[in-house]
């Protein structure tokens, strides 16, 4: 085997091997190049800005004027008399519309608990308070696993923010399970 020195200092690289490199000042290309690439965004926002200034606003103005137009036209047909009409009907459709969209549907409550209440379960008594979207439900069930899946049918209702197990007892005289379930419902539920 040859046996060189090991030379741990770096040296340095010739100035005859790979490519010479040119300092920034000497015309590299990349001031060209960005310099280009404004000049075409320049252009770019010039002709959008013209297309706005001098397409789209007179555009816009003629609809304006035209509808303008048609909103006099039909203003000078209707007597003062019928523009009063319109508006008084006008106002009752908002009214109505708006105490529609207010209105609490309780027929909503019935259909969620036929949804939710389990085929063995025997409701014996519900109390509902709509303001506050509440339901008190009491029954008879014909075991705990019952009444369990009965308060996991009521948690998995989207229209239910909350389902609560009050209370359960054993019935022996009925052989099941008697409980009471407080539900919660989400807000404008039932409207």
């Amino acid at each position: 085997m040859d046996q060189q020195p090991f030379n741990i200092a770096p040296s340095r690289p010739s100035n005859s091997s790979g490519p010479a490199r040119k300092p920034l000042t000497s015309g590299g290309g990349t001031p060209w190049r960005l310099l280009v690439a404004s000049l075409i965004l320049l252009v770019l926002v010039v002709l959008i800005y013209c297309g706005m200034n001098f397409g789209y606003e007179p555009y816009l103005s003629n609809q304006i004027q035209k509808y303008d137009k048609q909103l006099a036209s039909l203003t000078s047909n209707m007597s003062e008399q019928d523009q009063q009409a319109s508006l008084a009907f006008y106002s009752q459709l908002y009214n109505i519309k708006n105490l529609g969209s207010n209105h609490v549907y309780a027929s909503k409550i019935f259909d969620a608990l036929e949804k939710n209440t389990l085929i063995g379960v025997r409701v014996t008594n519900v109390q509902v308070a709509m303001g506050s979207g509440g339901l008190q439900m009491t029954g008879l069930a014909p075991s705990f696993d019952t009444v369990v899946q009965q308060v996991a049918a009521w948690k998995n209702d989207s229209m239910v923010s909350s389902a609560i197990l009050e209370s359960s007892k054993t019935a022996p005289a009925t052989g099941g399970t008697t409980f009471s379930i407080r539900v919660s419902f989400i807000a404008n539920a039932f409207k």
